[in-house]
């Protein structure tokens, strides 16, 4: 077993990279890496987000939440781009409760997270 598992970092330079890499990190290490086909699937989805710019601009507290959803429903989804846009529906359309929080996560930029999970469906359907 791998000891140099990837790790979340906390407040990354490149917010937008680090979203990409996460998408492709986080799964493949919980899985044990011994996917290479995930691994080259979730690569192909990262590279095509980054194409579109897809996390372009994001806080890194906005592009974590929407790289890991991105990530889980590419595992667990029967249809990813579905989920990902009910996920953009959910933040586009929830009121935030008493904390600021929609869904769950306290959003610096709401739209730019409905736009990336939008942009996300899109390349999800296009690959």
């Amino acid at each position: 077993m791998s000891t140099d598992s990837y790790t979340v970092p906390d407040q990354p330079a490149d917010p937008e990279t680090a979203a990409y890499e996460l998408i492709v990190r986080v799964p493949c290490d919980l899985l044990g890496g011994g996917a290479p086909e995930l691994r080259e699937t979730l690569q192909l989805l990262a590279s095509a987000l980054h194409a579109e710019s897809a996390f372009s601009g994001m806080t890194w507290n906005d592009a974590k939440a929407v790289a890991v959803a991105v990530a889980f429903d590419a595992l667990h989804a029967d249809d990813i781009a579905q989920n990902l846009r009910a996920r953009a529906h959910a933040v586009a359309t929830t009121v935030p409760d008493e904390n600021g929080t929609r869904c769950g996560v306290g959003w610096n930029e709401p739209a730019r997270a409905v736009h990336a999970l939008e942009v996300a469906a899109r390349v999800v359907e296009s690959i």
